[in-house]
């Protein structure tokens, strides 16, 4: 795990109490991209401070099945747990029903029935861009639990992926811009979805 490889590469030992040292956020499973940890526990409370009062930027490039109706927008629901699933999350449009998601999106290309887009999280909930995605009847292409198995890209995994982060370093008070380039995943899959789909 992440956790593992931090202890190894800053040769500690894992503190008591803290089962996830260094860890500052998280990325869903399948999902690629920029990450920030914490190398001391005063870092670490710093960092996360900055997550809890909003002040991180992080944006996200994602490869949807279907189209969004709007180029551009922004989705405001309250997510909760599935009571069918416990596995899955959904969301609601009635205030006070879960906790407030709030996502915007920007189209980046269309192709056919498949978009690129980038998403800005300006709230950090489980699966909020996987939930949100469905939301707008267009889930992220390789989604496992809120997609379909695709013809066209049947062995397509999650083509969500964390493409920039800015955040204020401990003891900075300007921000940091920290960048991950799209993966080898990401491009094939749009390498072929030029060659399908010329505009």
């Amino acid at each position: 795990t992440l956790v593992h490889a931090l202890l190894w590469h800053w040769k500690l030992a894992a503190p008591e109490g803290n089962p996830r040292p260094g860890i500052v956020h998280r990325l869903d499973k399948d999902t690629s991209g920029v990450m920030i940890t914490a190398r001391t526990p005063e870092a670490e409370a710093w960092l996360q401070e900055q997550f809890r009062l909003r002040k991180v930027k992080k944006v996200y490039a994602a490869i949807l099945k279907g189209v969004p109706k709007k180029r551009e927008g922004e989705i405001r629901t309250w997510i909760f747990r599935d009571p069918r699933n416990r596995k899955r999350f959904t969301c609601s449009d009635n205030p006070g029903k879960g906790r407030f998601a709030h996502t915007c999106y920007h189209v980046v290309r269309v192709y056919g029935p498949y978009t690129l887009i980038l998403f800005s999280l300006h709230t950090g909930r489980t699966h909020q861009l996987r939930v949100h995605s469905k939301y707008l009847g267009t889930p992220i292409l390789g989604d496992p639990i809120y997609g379909k198995k695709d013809a066209l890209f049947d062995s397509a995994t999650l083509m969500l992926h964390a493409k920039k982060l800015k955040i204020a370093l401990p003891g900075q008070e300007k921000l940091s811009v920290f960048k991950a380039p799209l993966p080898p995943r990401f491009k094939k899959v749009i390498r072929t979805l030029k060659e399908k789909f010329p505009s």
